[in-house]
């Protein structure tokens, strides 16, 4: 990972060198190692803020860096 920023409610990740993965593969190993963590290490200060199950919504954005800046 290059950078990582932090919106109100999205994260913007900043990667390089994973040619070999798929976005969506990206997405989901991103999304499913956080929320584990997230889960485990500050479960008292996420568990009232969930919408049911989920920790992320199913959706992601992705564009290549050529026309992204942060």
């Amino acid at each position: 990972m290059e950078a990582c920023e932090f919106g109100p409610d999205h994260v913007h990740l900043f990667v390089s060198g994973c040619r070999k993965y798929s976005v969506p593969y990206m997405a989901q190993m991103f999304k499913g190692a956080s929320s584990r963590k997230i889960r485990v290490e500050l479960w008292d200060n996420v568990k009232g803020k969930l919408w049911g199950d989920s920790f992320w919504s199913d959706g992601y954005f992705y564009r290549s860096v050529g026309s992204t800046t942060a």
